[in-house]
C-alpha cells in the first residue's frame, strides 16, 4: 500500500481511525466529517493522478502498466471505505437529543450519502473482475479489502433508517454475494469476505445481529425472493 500511502496531505487515516481516535469522534460528528472531508477531497486528488496518463507518453502502453491501474483502484476503494466507515461512525449510536436535531439529522443524511456512492463504486469493482484480474490482485491485502467491503454493506444495511434504505442495501449485499459466488473460484481473494458473510446467513441473520423490525423485514423479503428464484430455476 506504499504508493497510496502518500495520498493524504492535509492528515492521514489514523487521525480518523487509531483507536484513540475512534473513542474521541464517535461522540463528535462535526470534528469527523471536517477531518474526513480532507481526507476525501486528498483521495479524489490521488485518484485522479493515478487514472491520467502518462504525462510521459500519449500511448497508454507507455505509461503506468494497466495491471497496476487495476491493483490501484483497488487499493483506492479500500481507502476510501475505510473513510466512510469512519464518517459513519459518530451516527451509530446517538442520544434521542442529537437523533432530534436537524443539525443532525441532515449530517447523519449525508453521511449516508457519501457511504452509498463508496460501497455501491466498490460493489461495481467487485462486479467488473474478471479471471484475468487475478494477476492483478496479488497484495495480501486484497482479500481483507474485499471482506471489508462486505461487511460494510452489511453493517450499512443493518443500520437503515427506513425500510426503503434497507432494502437497497440488502439487495446490494445479496447481489454482491452471488457475484462473488461467482468469481470465487478464479478469484481466490474474494473467499475469505464471502465465507465470512455466509457464515452470517447459515447462522440465521437474526441470530447473530440486532435488527430493527423494517430491516428484519428487508432481509425476510429479499429471502423469500431467492427461494422463489431457486424454485423456478431448479424446476
Amino acid at each position: 500500500m506504499s504508493e497510496g500511502a502518500d495520498c493524504f496531505k492535509g492528515c492521514s487515516l489514523t487521525d480518523v481511525s487509531s483507536p484513540r481516535a475512534i473513542d474521541t469522534l464517535r461522540i463528535d460528528y462535526k470534528k469527523t466529517i471536517e477531518l474526513t472531508d480532507v481526507l476525501l477531497q486528498d483521495l479524489l486528488s490521488w485518484r485522479t493522478q493515478i487514472s491520467a496518463p502518462s504525462s510521459e507518453s500519449s500511448i497508454p502502453d507507455q505509461g503506468r502498466p494497466v495491471r497496476l491501474i487495476k491493483t490501484l483502484e483497488m487499493h483506492y476503494h479500500y481507502l476510501h471505505l475505510s473513510i466512510c466507515k469512519a464518517i459513519l461512525r459518530p451516527f451509530v449510536q446517538q442520544t434521542p437529543n442529537e437523533t432530534n436535531g436537524v443539525d443532525f439529522q441532515m449530517a447523519r443524511e449525508q453521511a449516508r450519502k457519501r457511504a452509498k456512492t463508496c460501497i455501491s463504486a466498490a460493489a461495481d469493482f467487485i462486479h467488473d473482475l474478471q479471471p484475468e484480474d487475478f494477476e492483478t490482485l496479488w497484495p495480501a491485502w486484497s482479500a481483507t479489502a474485499f471482506s471489508s467491503i462486505c461487511f460494510q454493506i452489511m453493517a450499512t444495511a443493518t443500520s437503515s433508517i427506513n425500510r426503503r434504505e434497507a432494502n437497497e442495501w440488502v439487495a446490494c449485499l445479496h447481489k454482491v454475494r452471488r457475484d462473488m459466488r461467482l468469481k470465487v473460484d478464479v478469484l481466490p481473494c474474494l473467499h475469505l469476505g464471502l465465507l465470512r458473510i455466509d457464515s452470517i446467513f447459515w447462522k440465521g441473520v437474526d441470530n447473530v445481529l440486532h435488527l430493527e423490525e423494517h430491516v428484519r423485514q428487508a432481509f425476510a423479503l429479499i429471502s423469500t425472493t431467492d427461494s422463489a428464484v431457486d424454485q423456478t430455476t431448479s424446476s
